[in-house]
């Protein structure tokens, strides 16, 4: 071909190109459109593709591909792999004229390479000639271009290099300029997430200042948390109720038999909660999802704010309903629980006058305040709390946990009272919880039967549970007419929860008419005291014999049953015959009969003495 024939060639071909650059095709059409015409236009080129680099994975990957099987799509080159690695490293055309040249090039094509290209019909073997050149920007290589000849009626020519790179600034061109339009086009799109949550913002700070405006307006003008959850059931459409630290339901929105469906699966939800799973979950037996919004003032936890719904998620300015009025709850929670330190204050204030028995217009004005009728009979409980066999970081931990555990239990505690013992009042003292009992002597035993009944159950109901190793001691007095017999009737409970051995985890309870006994016992110098109950139980106490906690357990419950041989039996868990024999060996080493009465009367005040030392 004659100089002027390239040139003219060289010049229909950029025109070509220019004309293809200014289509409306994207980017993929133009560069295949460009590989088509380098291929029409080289009289030698059979096939060709494009390789663009991709700095993320620093390889060169198929962008586009004419007169290969589809297989070479997937095909990687590292730089100076093949000719096409080659020609990326060298930033300039490389021309291949032989095949020879070409197969020393391919051979450090990859093995995986080698398959998809052979799978592909790219075989070195057929190759007569390939020129590579590079997609050049700014002496960047973005990629390469290559042309490939199979044929051998018309060889591929060093004047085809120059054709070849004309062609590749346009598709450089192409490349540039589709790249500059995606980030125009990724700009704007992020542009367009931005307004939206710009938007999203400013509509849900506009939400939220609302809510909470309104709920603050609310607690100003004294409405109650029942009042805050009906405004919070109106926002949302949706049913609500409060679930405090201590895992019960203290308000609703729901009638009495929903009321009760949520109460048999509760365990579910402090399941849930204990073990800090995610807050919102699906429960089968009710159809609904419950979503639990934290109630937390100065970082402690107060309970939680409950979402009932048919549907999941919760709407946004559903969440942001529930959150702010969590807060507004918090507040009045905080307010409620401020109220009642003040009023165990003023109800500590009126315990000490009437232990002091003085400033009796004080306690006159107390007891009207709390419908304490002072001419009324009365018996004082004294519970006492603690927790045992529990190593706390320190005393801090400790307290904080008490207060928890008190402010629960007397929160039921002084419900039942109202509701069952009217008069009757009970406040925090310490460690304790100071029942002032109003009775009524027809029905005395049986009104501090169930008021025991009731401590009972809610121990093993919640305590077991929620607070673990608790140890509560109950000191029951006698009752007292006379309101000035109040500070030895109070001194007696003291006395009485001093005396109580506590197991590990337990709710025990003494009456003081009970540890008369003692009384006279402790009357006596403990030396004494010492002497008799070693002189009469060493031979069973220093026992050596694997036996001997068999004989004093055994010993101990006769005596306690009344010497009732069935019930030991079946208290121990023993066979009768084994039962005889112990009886029989207790005996002997402590050469006492068992059925005398003063033998048994001396057993027995030896273990109280024992009791009382311990």
């Amino acid at each position: 071909m004659q100089h002027s024939e390239i040139r003219e060639k060289k010049l229909e071909a950029l025109l070509d190109a220019s004309k293809i650059l200014n289509s409306s095709q994207d980017t993929d059409q133009i560069l295949k459109a460009l590989l088509e015409l380098s291929i029409d236009l080289i009289d030698g080129g059979d096939a060709g593709c494009i390789f663009l680099y991709n700095k993320a994975s620093d390889l060169l990957e198929m962008y586009a591909y004419v007169g290969m099987g589809d297989t070479v799509k997937n095909v990687k080159m590292k730089p100076g792999e093949s000719m096409t690695g080659m020609c990326f490293l060298r930033n300039e055309p490389v021309f291949f004229p032989n095949n020879n040249v070409v197969k020393t090039a391919m051979s450090t094509m990859s093995k995986d390479n080698t398959e998809l290209a052979v799978k592909g019909s790219v075989i070195a073997s057929n190759i007569n000639g390939s020129i590579c050149c590079p997609l050049l920007h700014r002496n960047e290589s973005l990629g390469v271009l290559v042309i490939d000849n199979f044929s051998n009626k018309v060889p591929l020519v060093a004047s085809d290099v120059e054709l070849l790179k004309a062609i590749s600034v346009q598709a450089t061109i192409a490349i540039i300029n589709a790249r500059s339009f995606e980030r125009e086009l990724e700009n704007n799109r992020k542009l367009e997430e931005y307004n939206k949550i710009i938007q999203s913002q400013r509509d849900k700070y506009r939400h939220s200042t609302q809510v909470h405006s309104k709920f603050t307006d609310m607690v100003l003008k004294g409405s109650s948390v029942a009042d805050i959850i009906d405004e919070v059931k109106l926002l949302t459409q949706k049913e609500i109720f409060i679930f405090d630290i201590f895992h019960n339901i203290t308000h609703h929105t729901f009638d009495h038999n929903t009321l009760e469906t949520l109460r048999v699966i509760k365990p579910l939800f402090v399941r849930k909660l204990q073990k800090n799973d995610k807050n919102n979950f699906y429960e089968s037996t009710t159809a609904r999802h419950y979503f639990f919004f934290p109630i937390i003032v100065n970082q402690e936890l107060m309970g939680w704010l409950c979402l009932v719904s048919k549907t999941t998620p919760l709407l946004e300015n559903e969440i942001i309903t529930a959150e702010r009025s969590a807060t507004i709850l918090a507040l009045e929670l905080l307010k409620q629980n401020e109220l009642t330190d003040l009023e165990q204050s003023l109800k500590g204030d009126f315990l000490d006058s009437l232990i002091s028995n003085d400033n009796f217009a004080y306690v006159l004005k107390c007891s009207e305040s709390y419908h304490f009728n002072l001419s009324a009979p009365h018996r004082i409980l004294l519970l006492d709390f603690a927790f045992e066999g529990r190593s706390y970081p320190n005393t801090q931990n400790y307290e904080r946990r008490m207060r928890d555990c008190l402010k629960y239990y007397y929160h039921h505690f002084t419900t039942f009272l109202k509701n069952n013992c009217p008069g009757s009042v009970a406040l925090i003292k310490h460690h304790q919880i100071v029942c002032i009992l109003e009775v009524h002597l027809t029905s005395d035993a049986l009104q501090v039967a169930s008021l025991l009944t009731f401590l009972q159950s809610e121990y093993h109901g919640n305590y077991s549970t929620v607070f673990k190793d608790l140890l509560i001691k109950i000191g029951i007095s006698d009752d007292f007419s006379e309101i000035n017999r109040f500070k030895e009737a109070y001194e007696n409970c003291r006395h009485t929860v001093r005396l109580i051995k506590g197991d590990r985890a337990s709710i025990k309870w003494l009456y003081f008419k009970d540890i008369h006994i003692k009384r006279f016992l402790l009357a006596n110098a403990q030396e004494d005291l010492q002497n008799y109950t070693q002189n009469l139980l060493s031979p069973l106490l220093e026992y050596n014999n694997a036996s001997r906690e068999d004989f004093l357990t055994t010993l101990v419950t006769y005596l306690k049953s009344n010497c009732n041989w069935s019930y030991t039996k079946e208290h121990l868990h023993i066979h009768g015959n084994t039962l005889t024999y112990r009886l029989s060996r207790i005996e002997e080493i402590l050469k006492l009969d068992l059925n005398d009465y003063q033998d048994r009367l001396r057993l027995q005040i030896a273990f109280e003495i024992q009791e009382l030392l311990s």
